[in-house]
This record gives structure tokens, C-alpha cells and sequence, in this order.
């Protein structure tokens, strides 16, 4: 029996919730929790959702008020993860959060850092 890379999954917008379908179809991969963010009022027109992905596959939701507020990076921790997978994330993980991942956050940004930050870049 192999060892399962295990992850929490940051993730928003119509490319975060396919990244999500697809992360959760890899048997090497255990995804142990998805965080959300608040929708702005036109995201929930524009945007699948990547909350639905999350609890249709029976994945805990957690949508913290501030990711980087000490009860959800000692939350983190207590997870026991490998990695932070970041797609489409509109918050910066400071490095105490970033620390409390095992080998830290991918972030998969659609442009060249930072000089073409933001979320239209």
C-alpha cells in the first residue's frame, strides 16, 4: 500500500473547481479538506462552484474569515498535510501558513510573477 501525497486545496473560480475535479481523481492524492472564499455577489452568476466540487466528493469545506488568523494555521497543522495546492486564490498566505504545510503552497498563478499579478493579468 503506497502513501497518499496529502493536501489542502485552495480554490476559486471556474479553473479552480475543474483543478479541484481533477485533483480528486488522482488515487495518489488524498485531498483532506478545500478552502473557499466568500464569493463576490457576481461570482456565484459567472463561476462553478468550487464548494459544490468539494461536497459532492465528500471533501470538508472550510471558508475561514482570514486564512492566515492563528486558529486556522494551527488548524492547518493539526492536518498533518504535504502541500497547499493555491488555484486561482485572491488572499495572501503569509509565511506562518505557508510554514504549516510540510513542503509549503504551490500556487498556480495564470501569468508571469509578479510581473503580471492580479487576477487578470
Amino acid at each position: 500500500m503506497s502513501v497518499k501525497t496529502r493536501v489542502i486545496y485552495y480554490g476559486n473560480q471556474n479553473v479552480g473547481a475543474a483543478c479541484l475535479q481533477e485533483l480528486l481523481s488522482h488515487q495518489a492524492i488524498e485531498v483532506v479538506g478545500v478552502v473557499v472564499l466568500d464569493p463576490f455577489p457576481d461570482e456565484t452568476l459567472k463561476y462553478r462552484s468550487v464548494r459544490q466540487v468539494a461536497e459532492s466528493a465528500g471533501v470538508p469545506v472550510h471558508a475561514p474569515g482570514n486564512i492566515n488568523d492563528e486558529t486556522f494555521v494551527s488548524f492547518v497543522r493539526e492536518q498533518d498535510v504535504d502541500y497547499g495546492l493555491s488555484v486561482a486564490w485572491r488572499k495572501i498566505f503569509k509565511p506562518p501558513l505557508i510554514r504549516a504545510h510540510k513542503k509549503g503552497i504551490l500556487n498556480f498563478h495564470g501569468a508571469y510573477l509578479p510581473h503580471y499579478r492580479g487576477a487578470n493579468p
